[in-house]
């Protein structure tokens, strides 16, 4: 483990301990030297409630910006630790300052050994510090005894995008983030990134003051002047690699896990995948112009853009138990299918249409369930009436008794077959098929290889895709 003065250098962006006794001098010109305290006070405002009885424990707490703001703005109680003496200071002098000296306690103190001990607190600040209590499932796994049971951690910190293509040795990749907080037991309940535009502005306000007064010490310690040049170099990569590459997060981290578990993945769509595509989108915002009618089972494990490479725009999908075509007919039964189709092939004039059914296939399976067991799932077992034929097909082709996995088989394609059929009973597809206007395919997708089947409609078999 490292000491403690090399925690606190290289939560400074340093990488030589002599420098330490210099960072007070260094930093004097700037009261907030990390998380921004506007932001912890808008999570605040947002996951907590009764504020002025808000327990706030502020690990590396700097110059006390983030406390002392918080405890002016909320009226809550803070307590700060952090290892520089000049930094308490500082702190102490602006809570008197901004008059919450009542409400700010600030100490001196290695917040390894004090996060050991200390409990009961609504909000954990951790801000900007680094790996100081290690990676992230560390830092959290000991910080969750500090909790209260509902409280929550702010942590400050950065991450690179999964896919960026670029490193850096405190900024891991945002998914191993995520696997980290998981692991801990917790998930993410909230995130603010801060602009790129921001963070120049942020480090542009700290480095020229910064800048001079490294200047400043090159010249009364000359020959410690590589020291300073060597801090000032860090901190202009450090900025380079903030305002370009790494992704600057607060983010709110809770006990449990995620209560939405889908929330995370839409954060992710709205940063990485939306603005990938984001021409795309627009273009879409506007108008869909689909080629294909894709027609597939509500299956969880088949996904029709995966499975088919497309976009967005490119497949008008219809999803049901057992990816089922009801035949033409005049009536309100199966509108939600029925006026998809008519929507696709009318409307949307596409020019394909795929049947896709796939192994392991629960809609095809209960079929060969007894009556009492489809009796508590009575809307499953009216819309298995139309699938019946399939199993009366498959078991008239059978020359001979064959084992139930491999009879599941046969009735998950004639499935297929027959889906097909029932869409030529839809006079609008048949006159457009008959024209060669579009075309009709039957797909089994086999889950547990990725491989799928086209049907032949001269040989009658499935015919691997290659």
């Amino acid at each position: 483990m490292k000491s403690l003065e090399e925690s606190v250098v290289t939560s400074m962006d340093g990488a030589d301990v002599r420098i330490l006794p210099y960072l007070p001098y260094i930093l004097q010109d700037s009261w907030e030297i990390g998380t921004s305290p506007e932001i912890v006070i808008e999570l605040t405002k947002k996951h907590a409630g009764n504020y002025e009885n808000l327990r706030v424990l502020d690990l590396g707490c700097g110059k006390g910006a983030v406390s002392v703001k918080l405890a002016r703005a909320l009226g809550c109680r803070c307590h700060g630790i952090d290892a520089v003496p000049e930094f308490i200071r500082t702190a102490r002098e602006k809570a008197r300052e901004f008059g919450v000296e009542a409400l700010c306690v600030f100490e001196e103190g290695d917040i390894r050994e004090e996060a050991l001990h200390l409990r009961n607190y609504d909000i954990i600040v951790l801000g900007s510090i680094g790996p100081v209590l290690g990676d992230h499932h560390a830092a959290l796994t000991t910080l969750a005894g500090c909790l209260s049971p509902d409280g929550i951690v702010i942590l400050d910190d950065g991450y690179v995008e999964d896919d960026g293509g670029f490193s850096h040795p405190e900024a891991p990749p945002r998914g191993m983030v995520m696997d980290r907080i998981h692991e801990a037991g917790m998930h993410v309940a909230g995130e603010v990134v801060i602009s790129k535009d921001a963070m120049r502005k942020m480090d542009e306000d700290i480095f020229k003051p910064l800048e001079r007064r490294c200047r400043e010490l090159a010249e009364t310690h000359p020959d410690m002047k590589d020291l300073f040049e060597d801090y000032i170099r860090r901190q202009r990569e450090e900025n380079e690699a903030l305002e370009t590459h790494i992704v600057c997060s607060t983010m709110v981290v809770k006990n449990g896990p995620a209560p939405h578990v889908c929330f995370e993945g839409i954060r992710h769509f709205n940063r990485r995948e939306f603005q990938k595509y984001a021409e795309l989108f627009e273009r879409l915002g506007r108008k869909q112009e689909p080629h294909t009618l894709f027609i597939g089972c509500s299956d969880s494990r088949v996904v029709p853009n995966m499975i088919t490479t497309t976009l967005p725009g490119d497949l008008f999908v219809i999803r049901n138990i057992a990816n089922v075509v009801p035949y033409y007919r005049s009536s309100a039964e199966y509108l939600a299918t029925t006026s998809a189709v008519e929507y696709a092939v009318l409307v949307l004039e596409v020019k394909n249409i795929v049947v896709c059914g796939h192994s392991n296939c629960g809609g095809c399976r209960a079929l060969f369930l007894r009556d009492e067991e489809l009796d508590r799932i009575p809307h499953t077992r009216k819309w298995l009436d139309l699938v019946r034929n399939a199993k009366v097909r498959a078991e008239e082709n059978l020359s001979g008794p064959v084992e139930r996995d491999k009879l599941e088989l046969l009735v998950e394609q004639e499935n297929i077959v027959e889906q097909m059929n029932n869409l030529l009973t839809y006079p609008f597809i048949e006159e457009r098929f008959t024209r060669g206007e579009i075309k009709i395919f039957g797909w089994y997708y086999e889950i547990g290889t990725g491989t799928v089947y086209n049907y032949n409609s001269d040989t009658k078999l499935f015919e691997k895709i290659e």
